[in-house]
């Protein structure tokens, strides 16, 4: 139980920090299951983590888009005309993935995500003149590139089209963040599906992963619940898209958000899922058991995550951004090349 709850408090926060930076999350979630499973080290192996990364990261997308919904963020027009570019760009990444090592994937991993640390840390000193219309050729060819790299170290790409849509298409900060959640949330399901049709993701499991989904969307009607009873009680009702949210409105967010996620796991436990056998036998059943607690935990925390980030401002949410990936993609190298070297 103490190992559930701690998966699920990661995805929780995972979630949060992706809803921020406006990435679903996978940048954290990879390294987190390369660590978890430092033995295996096979070309299967990596297609395995990154295609449960980038499940989880399709959920927290979903609603993290929902959310930003609400707040009149998203630039739909782009977000479809982008995620249709990047489509083709996925068969590209699924093919360079699927003949790497695990050791090799790590290294992959790491040497796409520094780069892009330092370039989101220099930028986030710099204000950004808006406009309202975007170079869209420009768009459409960043969107098929960064998909290649996204699908290729299993992530969704919100860590380079947040980036990219605030300083070279010119976005506002907010929609860069909420139209890369969009896109994200489109181009994973794409990955989830060829993923499922080569059976990287199991069919057997979706019967687990539906039932899963349902505690999910109980727990979310609950949170909503809570929700609106607190409002009611704290008297305060900030509007997301006011882009400031008072310190009562952020904890009752917190709080709704927690006890929607309880809910879900309580009914996640009733259930029995842990046990059943695909999840007792094989590493590669454990990964999935973990992808489905990382769900639980994050895909209820975009409420949270959006007002938070409203709080911080876009240069400090890029310097958060920065500082996370640089971490994350030395100590992803470093095991990397612990593997090459040991083999």
């Amino acid at each position: 139980m103490i190992f559930q709850l701690f998966f699920i408090l990661v995805g929780f926060v995972i979630g949060i920090i992706g809803t921020i930076v406006g990435a679903g999350g996978g940048f954290i979630a990879v390294p987190m299951l390369l660590w978890i499973y430092p033995a295996l080290n096979s070309s299967y192996a990596s297609r395995v983590i990154a295609s449960c990364s980038i499940l989880f990261v399709f959920f927290n997308a979903l609603l993290g888009s929902w959310e930003h919904a609400k707040t009149k963020m998203i630039r739909y027009k782009e977000g479809l005309l982008y995620s249709v570019c990047a489509i083709p760009a996925i068969l590209i990444g699924i093919y360079i993935v699927d003949r790497l090592s695990l050791a090799w994937f790590r290294i992959v991993f790491g040497t796409i995500i520094i780069p892009i640390s330092a370039f989101c840390f220099i930028r986030s000193y710099k204000e950004i003149a808006t406009r309202d219309k975007p170079n869209n050729i420009l768009g459409m060819l960043t969107s098929f590139f960064i998909s290649i790299f996204a699908s290729t170290i299993g992530v969704g790409g919100g860590i380079l089209y947040g980036p990219a849509f605030a300083y070279f298409l010119k976005f506002d900060k907010l929609m860069a963040k909420a139209t890369s959640m969009f896109i994200v949330g489109i181009t994973s399901l794409v990955f989830i599906i060829i993923r499922t049709k080569q059976d990287v993701l199991p069919f057997n499991l979706v019967g687990y992963l539906l039932l899963t989904l349902a505690f999910i969307a109980i727990g979310i009607l609950s949170s909503y619940f809570m929700d609106r009873l607190l409002s009611k009680y704290l008297h305060c009702h900030c509007i997301l898209n006011e882009k400031q949210v008072c310190k009562r409105c952020l904890n009752r967010y917190l709080f709704s958000c927690i006890f929607g996620v309880l809910i879900s796991y309580i009914l996640f436990l009733v259930s029995n899922i842990a046990k059943a056998e695909p999840f007792v036998n094989s590493e590669y059943g454990k990964i999935f058991l973990i992808t489905l607690l990382l769900t639980i935990g994050g895909s209820q925390s975009s409420k949270f995550g959006n007002a938070f980030s409203i709080n911080l401002g876009g240069s400090r949410v890029m310097q958060i951004l920065a500082v996370l990936l640089g971490l994350v993609g030395i100590l992803t190298i470093y095991r990397g090349l612990s593997g090459v070297m040991y083999r």
